[in-house]
């Protein structure tokens, strides 16, 4: 077995080393591509879509009429009724009083235009059990009509106007 002395050991070390890195010295240096530069291009307007805007639902409604032969612009603006669905040119006390009288018969649907829904009332009324059935829903019926919350088959409610 030999044995180095420690001076020795740390220049054979040494050696190694700077061969090493002269060897890391002498591979050529890798080449970085630039990029090239382009030509300038003129900047492109962005075109925005259009935005939905947002209705007022408390503000008043405009009807705007444009007349092209006389060149004029007529507004008229009509105030937005506070209901959720457009008052019903049909009698509220008419629905009531069918309601009550009528009801188990489904007269006052056929008058609001509930066709299919009173046919089926008219339907349940010639049954001993149907009785019972169309009689609790007349007078649901009759409580919606009078809180006024009753609406035809197009969705207009019925409500009571002195």
């Amino acid at each position: 077995m030999t044995t180095k002395s420690p001076k020795k050991a740390k220049q054979a070390v040494s050696s190694k080393a700077t061969k090493i890195v002269s060897a890391k010295a002498k591979t050529p240096a890798k080449k970085v591509k630039k990029p090239i530069a382009k030509a300038p291009v003129a900047p492109q307007k962005k075109v925005a879509a259009p935005q939905k805007k947002k209705i007022n639902k408390k503000a008043p409604v405009a009807q705007v009429q444009v007349s092209a032969a006389h060149k004029t612009v007529s507004v008229a603006s009509k105030p937005k009724s506070q209901n959720k669905a457009p008052a019903c040119k049909k009698c509220f006390v008419a629905t009531l009083l069918l309601c009550f009288f009528l009801g188990t018969l489904g007269a006052h649907r056929f008058y609001t235009g509930h066709t299919l829904t009173a046919v089926l009332m008219l339907l349940l009324t010639l049954s001993c059990y149907g009785v019972i059935i169309s009689a609790v829903w007349t007078l649901v019926d009759f409580v919606t009509i009078a809180c006024g919350q009753f609406k035809t088959a197009q969705g207009e409610q019925i409500t009571y106007d002195k």
